[in-house]
């Protein structure tokens, strides 16, 4: 067996493939977990440039996790066509989806919610 098709060709693989799904997987537990952890706390009620401290953060951690998944499309199309770069650059698309779905929500919806109290 030669170097090209031990484990970690296949595990660079699999990443080129659903790489942007595992960013997208990591996001949407960070901010499930950053709103359920911040919700009721003198975090939430803090504000940052006018807006509430929780909210910048969950802002800035979309934008992240959006740049890092278009930066793994980008390297996706530079690659030849095949299944695997259709499988990158399409669950990239998914997984920016994916991210707005979570966090336009989380954002607009449950935040207002957040209200902790007697």
């Amino acid at each position: 067996m030669n170097a090209a098709s031990g484990p970690e060709h296949l595990l660079r693989h699999l990443l080129q493939g659903s790489g942007a799904l595992i960013v997208w997987a990591l996001h949407f537990f960070g901010v499930y977990g950053l709103v359920a952890a911040g919700c009721c706390t003198a975090f939430a009620q803090t504000t940052w440039f006018g807006m509430s401290a929780l909210r910048v953060l969950l802002w800035a951690l979309s934008a992240l996790a959006a740049l890092a998944i278009t930066w793994l499309i980008a390297c996706g199309l530079r690659r030849p066509p095949s299944v695997l770069r259709s499988a990158g650059v399409l669950g990239g698309a998914l997984a920016l989806l994916g991210v707005a779905w979570t966090t336009l929500p989380m954002s607009f919806w449950a935040l207002p919610l957040c209200r902790c109290g007697p």
